[in-house]
């Protein structure tokens, strides 16, 4: 009967089982940081990323950009003759306005775009 009580007990413990790997008693590997290790070792990997920054600047110097304020457009459609920045400070007090506001400028390329077109208004 004793010997079932102490298999219970076992049993319903939480205690991890005494190993190393469980008590985190495990040999672990520390480098030794010195000049010797620390600066080879940086330079070589300052090395290694060179063409990686070359590759990038040549990339970032291929692309075109044209750049167009359109901040004082003049708004185009029904309804009075502002601009759209004024349009909507006066849509927020006048809910009969329409909501949306068009504006359309004309420009032209100064230089080729050899490559896709992709317009970002902001």
């Amino acid at each position: 009967m004793a010997n079932d009580e102490s298999a219970e007990a076992q049993i319903k413990s939480k205690k991890p089982s005494d190993s190393a790997f469980k008590q985190q008693r495990l040999p672990a590997w520390q480098p030794v940081l010195t000049a010797g290790t620390v600066l080879p070792t940086f330079f070589i990997i300052g090395i290694a990323f060179i063409p990686v920054g070359v590759a990038l600047l040549y990339f970032s110097d291929q692309v075109n950009e044209h750049i167009i304020d359109y901040t004082n457009c003049m708004r185009v459609g029904d309804g009075p003759e502002m601009t759209c920045a004024d349009y909507l400070k006066n849509k927020s007090t006048e809910n009969d306005l329409p909501d949306d506001c068009k504006c359309v400028i004309n420009f032209t390329l100064t230089e080729d775009f050899s490559v896709s077109f992709f317009p970002y208004l902001f």
